[in-house]
């Protein structure tokens, strides 16, 4: 299972099919569970978006931390905007309840690091290039510090 993750980190463009692929599965389970239960639009996105957001922090910390020099790690993560749905158009379709075509993740603003060995400059260098890679994001939306 180690070596399964450990490929996927290392294929950045792996890593960001994986991460929405799972992402998209959950968010659905969540989305249609609360919905049933009478939850608005406006709060499925906002369980949806926290959901993803943790999920990818989490994932970041344990990155972080894999790294020679970090122990521990904190990350803050930013979006753009929220989950965008793409429907079908009404036509054939039932008005009330549209087919959902494609579920688009949430384009990430920056990153706030805070691990062990941020002070260190080769540290900090090595996890602005991993996260940069690996989320597609520029470097000057990244940022590590030492804790």
């Amino acid at each position: 299972m180690t070596a399964m993750w450990k490929r996927l980190w290392k294929d950045s463009r792996g890593f960001r099919i994986g991460t929405a692929a799972a992402c998209a599965g959950l968010l659905l389970l969540i989305g249609g569970s609360f919905l049933s239960r009478g939850g608005s639009y406006a709060e499925v996105q906002d369980v949806s978006v926290r959901f993803y957001t943790r999920t990818m922090e989490e994932r970041i910390e344990t990155l972080c931390e894999e790294l020679s020099g970090v122990r521990e790690a904190h990350v803050l993560l930013t979006l753009e905007s929220g989950v965008e749905y793409v429907y079908a158009d009404g036509g054939a379709w039932d008005r009330e309840s549209p087919l959902l075509l494609q579920e688009i993740s949430p384009q990430i603003r920056g990153v706030a690091v805070i691990c062990t060995g941020g002070d260190d400059s080769a540290v900090r260098l090595t996890i602005t290039e991993l996260l940069s890679a690996a989320l597609g994001i520029p470097s000057s939306r990244i940022r590590v510090a030492g804790k």
